[in-house]
């Protein structure tokens, strides 16, 4: 789009600072030069706002933060369904990079971390325990979930900045596919040895192919599932038995995975690798 057209788009001046220093960062990242010669940010910025509103809706959507620590796994059938044991947890904690990181720059402190838990999932055939009509029979063949894979994304002080931060990286995501396709362009260009300075602003129509329908790229879908005697999912929901929502984030090209908000109280250290897992159960709790 040339410059000449830019004032068919509304006015940016008054918006969003951080919204406006995303937006700046996206453009940045698929090209620098988009800044100079597109008369930024006008051009792109109605269809980045709606991106940028969709993201949003969706990470305060979100429920509230789940409490990790040893006694959830017997009381929260989440906690439950998505570790094997309670030392499971205490584990996949401690091995979380971002979470380690964030204890780093608090002194190894992480008295009140809230992050987003995910984790992928497989679905195997097997036997196990299902209820019928309140009568559990063992031995029954089911579809059975088993999880892995499990990170801590966005580790901060206060669910606040976690859903601040989540937005950023759902923002990003979309701009990551935005670049892949600017890059494929590019790379056309350099086989048909065509300029490509003057084709630079046409390619804002790779913004918009995205932005203006970013649940093609990005979306959070609830699930409910059914859980065994033992809590193990085990299967679409039926009427009978125990059911769980789960929230499934799918993101383009992406494995899916299961995620919920979660916090972890009271004082303590992830520990390195070589300490073990001692200084994690104090973190849990």
């Amino acid at each position: 789009m040339s410059k000449g057209l830019s004032w068919l788009h509304p006015k940016t001046s008054g918006v969003d600072a951080t919204a406006l220093a995303v937006l700046r960062r996206g453009v940045e990242r698929v090209d620098a030069r988009l800044l100079h010669a597109c008369a930024f940010p006008a051009p792109y910025w109605p269809a980045f706002a709606h991106a940028w509103a969709f993201v949003q809706e969706r990470v305060a959507a979100l429920p509230h933060p789940l409490l990790i620590k040893h006694d959830a796994f017997l009381s929260q059938p989440l906690v439950r369904a998505l570790f094997a044991t309670p030392d499971e947890i205490a584990d996949i904690l401690c091995r979380s990079p971002e979470a380690r990181e964030y204890a780093a720059q608090h002194g190894g402190g992480c008295h009140a971390l809230h992050a987003l838990l995910t984790a992928q999932y497989t679905v195997h055939d097997d036997f196990g325990v299902v209820e019928r009509e309140g009568v559990l029979l063992h031995d029954q063949p089911r579809q059975a979930w088993s999880f892995d894979h499990h990170a801590l994304f966005c580790p901060m002080d206060s669910e606040l900045e976690v859903r601040a931060a989540l937005a950023l990286r759902f923002m990003e995501g979309l701009f990551t596919v935005i670049a892949a396709r600017f890059a494929q362009h590019r790379l056309g260009l350099a086989e048909a040895a065509v300029s490509e300075v003057g084709d630079l602003c046409r390619r804002i129509e790779d913004f918009e192919a995205v932005l203006w329908t970013p649940g093609d790229y990005f979306s959070m879908q609830r699930r409910t599932v059914s859980l065994d005697a033992t809590g193990v999912v085990c299967g679409t929901a039926t009427r009978e038995g125990r059911t769980l929502d789960l929230i499934e984030l799918h993101q383009f090209q992406q494995p899916i995975r299961v995620i919920t908000l979660v916090q972890c109280q009271r004082d303590g250290k992830p520990p390195s690798l070589s300490q073990g897992l001692d200084e994690a159960s104090r973190w849990l709790g």
